[in-house]
């Protein structure tokens, strides 16, 4: 089952599940490519999905830290980068 469905302001709908993150283009639900410099997936499970003010898509996962897709590009932050864990459960924006 899902976890966490969301229509991103680009019109897909993104799905974050423990078998893998997925992303309906309005056609068909395929699974989603997270690569990058320095990404390193160690799980399939996702557990939450975000998109911020300016548009980022937030991940959540369990063992693979927060992920952050801005517009093409993925962003892995993990333990290495200061989170206490590679375990995410929920992001928010906090306004300043």
């Amino acid at each position: 089952g899902a976890n966490s469905i969301l229509r991103h302001r680009n019109e897909y709908i993104w799905v974050a599940t423990y078998n893998g993150l997925f992303v309906f283009d309005g056609m068909q639900l395929k699974k989603a490519k997270i690569e990058g410099e320095n990404i390193v997936l160690r799980g399939n499970a996702y557990v939450q999905l975000y998109e911020d003010s300016l548009q980022r898509l937030w991940v959540t996962s369990e063992s693979n830290g927060l992920l952050v897709k801005n517009r093409d590009k993925w962003v892995q932050y993990r333990k290495e980068h200061g989170l206490p864990s590679n375990s995410v459960r929920c992001v928010h924006q906090v306004d300043k």
